[in-house]
Parts: structure tokens; C-alpha cells; sequence
């Protein structure tokens, strides 16, 4: 939210995704057992390990061999407000960061469609996925 807040995202965003709840499980067990993340309409679960492939968790750059956890978040708040996979790649290549937008104008433009905004994707050779 931090990361999103710095971009110029508008506080109406900004306190819809303050409120979401998150979840980390096992999500192996779920589709192909490639799901890294998934938005239920309540609340947004992520999988435990990225998929085996381990979560990436800085924000100046992605560990090769991680997945990006904050590609992952974005993705999944664009879901919560109100985007689908037509707005938001569902797949994010592991080792690479894949944001939406780049720069605050696209960032400060974000807007609550019927209480909710879509985002982000995860991929590679073994198409890993973010669920809707």
C-alpha cells in the first residue's frame, strides 16, 4: 500500500485496499498447482512458497529464481478494485517484476469501479498463475 501511496494512488483506493483482508495458505493443491495468489471477492490468499518457487520480497528488485511478491500484491488489488484478467496479465514470468503502470499519472488515475480496481499477472516456463 505504501508502494502504491508513493505512486499518487488516491486515498478512496488506498483505504479500499487498507480494508481487504489477506490470507497466506497452501494453494498447491488448487488448478494446475501453479496458483500463486487468488482474490474471492472477500479477501485476497496467498500461496505459502510462490507456487516451490519461493517468495521474492524486495522492493528494489526480484531474487531470480522468485517469484515477486509485489508484482503479486498489485495483481491481486487490482482484482479487489474491481479489474479483471482483461485489465490484468495473469501471468508473471519468475525472476521479473511485471507492474501494470509506470509512473504516477497512470497510478494517481486509478478508479473505483463498482467498489473495486484489477492490476497485475505471474508467469514463466511453467506458467505459474495469479487466480481472479
Amino acid at each position: 500500500i505504501g508502494y502504491l501511496a508513493e505512486l499518487g494512488t488516491s486515498e478512496d483506493v488506498l483505504s479500499i485496499l487498507r480494508g481487504t483482508e489477506l490470507d497466506i495458505k497452501d494453494l498447491g493443491k488448487q488448478g494446475d498447482g501453479k496458483v500463486l495468489s487468488e482474490w474471492d471477492g472477500s479477501g485476497i490468499t496467498f500461496d505459502d512458497d510462490a507456487a516451490g518457487h519461493g517468495w521474492s520480497e524486495t522492493i528494489d528488485s526480484v531474487n531470480s529464481g522468485e517469484v515477486d511478491l509485489l508484482s503479486a500484491v498489485v495483481h491481486e488489488f487490482g482484482h479487489v478494485l474491481g479489474y479483471g484478467h482483461d485489465a490484468l496479465n495473469p501471468d508473471l514470468i519468475i525472476g521479473e517484476r511485471d507492474l501494470p503502470y509506470v509512473g504516477a499519472e497512470i497510478a494517481s488515475s486509478w478508479t473505483v469501479v463498482d467498489d473495486q480496481i484489477e492490476i497485475v499477472g505471474v508467469q514463466e516456463a511453467l506458467n505459474v498463475e495469479l487466480a481472479g
